[in-house]
């Protein structure tokens, strides 16, 4: 009987380390989809600091259902219909390659950069004014 016991009590053990163990992977991927932009994986605190906010990144920049869409749009075309844009990013799905994502990269926040470098630029002239 004692090695019954022992032996469910490690059984016990195993389940609960594996359940805690699940429950520490979904709490980190929706951390990740709380804080993370899908599609170009940029943090939530550069589009809240930066630009309009992440809510409206990934409402309106990155809609990750416009870029499911427009691979179920490519994928119905006929393959002498295809642009070369629409060709490379359906032989990029084929090859299950995300190359042509903007990993790191977020107009608004390449916008926010260029008017921080023009006003480098202008800070002496307006320094002399």
């Amino acid at each position: 009987i004692l090695i019954i016991v022992v032996m469910l009590n490690i059984i016990f053990g195993i389940i609960i380390d594996t359940f805690a163990d699940l429950r520490d992977l979904k709490n980190e991927r929706e951390n990740d989809m709380q804080n993370f932009c899908s599609i170009c994986g940029v943090e939530r605190q550069e589009f809240d600091r930066h630009a309009q906010g992440f809510e409206d990144h990934i409402r309106n920049d990155h809609n990750m259902w416009q870029y499911l869409y427009y691979i179920v749009y490519i994928s119905t075309k006929r393959r002498v219909d295809l642009t070369g844009i629409e060709q490379y990013v359906l032989d990029s799905v084929s090859r299950q390659s995300i190359v042509f994502f903007p990993l790191l990269r977020a107009r608004v926040l390449q916008d926010v950069e260029e008017d921080g470098e023009e006003n480098e630029l202008l800070q002496p002239i307006r320094d002399l004014i």
